[in-house]
């Protein structure tokens, strides 16, 4: 070998040497290792509700007069005061949506 050589040479026996320990260490040294669990032990219970996306026309006077509810007002009723996860349209024609929500 060449002097110019030897200290690379050198270097890559170290780490290769490096290398070598930590893959034994690895393979032959077992550390117990405690399971992660992605969920807390809580269970939370998740509902869908379909609505429609146009005002309802309910009768609430004798007359006979009409009140228009608002998708919110009945949005907040379908769910329960559970927390809204995802609302997603469905239906092309009647403007239907799912709304997914967690229970209390």
């Amino acid at each position: 070998m060449s002097r110019n050589l030897l200290p690379q040479c050198t270097y890559s026996k170290v780490m290769l040497t490096v290398i070598a320990l930590l893959l034994a260490w690895n393979a032959f040294v077992r550390e117990p290792v405690q399971p992660v669990h992605a969920q807390s032990k809580v269970r939370a219970v998740y509902r869908v509700a379909s609505l429609s996306t146009a005002p309802v026309a309910i009768e609430t006077q004798p007359d006979g007069t009409k009140q228009r509810v608002l998708f919110e007002s009945r949005l907040n009723d379908a769910v329960h005061g559970g927390e809204i996860v995802e609302v997603i349209p469905h239906g092309l024609d009647n403007g239907g949506v799912l709304v997914i929500y967690k229970e209390r």
